[in-house]
Formats: structure tokens, C-alpha cells, sequence
């Protein structure tokens, strides 16, 4: 017969790990730096999914520093791009209906890849 765990309290769910993984991070560079050897990059799609165009919007922004990422930022908000609709974004969208240049396409491309 195979010995049970007994714990002193209930154990906290992978997705219970992230929110209070959440609730500390100051920054989404923390949230990432949190979950990228973790495991938990399923949870945290689940929380992306949940993001407003505005929130998308601030992601968009944190990619790069120049001033064209703000200009990007505005077209994903114009196209009402919330989380979910992110998360499927494919290259060719983003280049052909978004008109966003090639270089600035494959740098955001990655980086949503990497939610």
C-alpha cells in the first residue's frame, strides 16, 4: 500500500501560487521573472486572457522603448484587442491588417510568445 502525504492544511493550487505570485510582483517584468521557471506559464495565459484593450495596450508599450511602441500601443487599442484576441495574434495580422512594420512585428510577436 502506497503511503498518503498528510498535510497540516490544505495544499495552495498552481493557480492559487500565481494570484498570490501576482498580488506581490510590482512590475509585469516581475510577474515574468516569477513564472519563467516556474511552471506556470499555462496559469498565467489564463490571466492574460482576462487582460482589457487597455491593459494590452500597456504591454504593447512595455516591449520597447521608442516612441513608435506608443504609436503600436494605440493601434491595438483602436482594433479593440484584448487579451484573448492577444494571445492568437499570429506575425501576419499584426503586419498586414495592423500595419505595423516587420522589425516592430517580430519584436512583439516574441514577446507575446513568451506569455
Amino acid at each position: 500500500m502506497i503511503a498518503t502525504p498528510q498535510f497540516k492544511s490544505a495544499p495552495l493550487s498552481s493557480l492559487t501560487l500565481v494570484a498570490e505570485c501576482l498580488k506581490e510582483a510590482k512590475s509585469e517584468a516581475g510577474i515574468m521573472d516569477l513564472l519563467e521557471g516556474s511552471g506556470q506559464r499555462r496559469q498565467h495565459k489564463a490571466i492574460v486572457v482576462e487582460w482589457s484593450v487597455e491593459k494590452v495596450g500597456d504591454f504593447v508599450r512595455s516591449v520597447g522603448k521608442s516612441a513608435a511602441w506608443d504609436n503600436h500601443a494605440s493601434i491595438f487599442m483602436e482594433n479593440g484587442i484584448d487579451g484573448a484576441v492577444l494571445v492568437n495574434l499570429i506575425m501576419e495580422y499584426i503586419v498586414d491588417d495592423m500595419g505595423i512594420n516587420r522589425m516592430f512585428a517580430r519584436t512583439l510577436h516574441a514577446a507575446i510568445r513568451r506569455l
